[in-house]
């Protein structure tokens, strides 16, 4: 796909939008019309926030797809977060981070952060709070991910690298953790 295809999919007043959110001067900068550090681009493209999301907003025809939730998790706000690496053209390749979460049910991004390579995936790049259940693969099954979800008051669903670390019970005895999983379920009532 070429940049003529990716403007055919912009939703109509996206150039006005340009102006109205004041990404314009950035967008000169970052399209190289003029110089710009990495640091300048970072800074700038995060500038043009809220064109970004105007338009990821107004891609989807409207409304926006509802996926029905289930009843069980109609208090949550389900997010699925991953990153993805961005390998930047040129002599000199550099390579970034987005970070981005998705509500699941109106595929409608929830946060996007870029970073350098040197941050890695953690659901520390990200505000959590009561509310969100967080989706995520084993890159997010940390401590440090862990800790920090619930400390926030958020609920998580991680897959969890085999021996990554020790979980222990109330008593503090250690847990065979797939054993422990196997008592885990629906019970049949007598």
């Amino acid at each position: 796909m070429d940049t003529n295809d990716l403007v055919k999919l912009l939703p109509s007043g996206y150039e006005q939008a340009c102006f109205e959110k004041k990404a314009i001067s950035q967008f000169a900068l970052i399209s190289g019309i003029g110089k710009i550090s990495d640091v300048g681009f970072m800074k700038r493209f995060v500038k043009c926030k809220d064109w970004i999301i105007q338009l990821t907003q107004h891609i989807l025809p409207n409304p926006v797809i509802e996926y029905k939730k289930p009843e069980w998790l109609k208090p949550y706000r389900v997010l699925a977060i991953d990153a993805s690496d961005i390998v930047e053209k040129g002599a000199v390749k550099k390579l970034w981070r987005l970070h981005y979460a998705v509500n699941i049910f109106s595929l409608t991004y929830s946060r996007f952060k870029i970073t350098g390579q040197s941050t890695g995936e953690s659901l520390k790049n990200y505000t959590l709070a009561k509310g969100c259940l967080v989706i995520a693969d084993r890159a997010y099954g940390t401590i440090k991910s862990i800790e920090h979800c619930l400390t926030s008051g958020g609920d998580f669903i991680v897959q969890i690298k085999n021996k990554a670390f020790n979980i222990y019970d109330a008593d503090g005895r250690k847990l065979v953790f797939a054993d422990w999983l196997s008592t885990v379920g629906e019970t049949a009532e007598e």
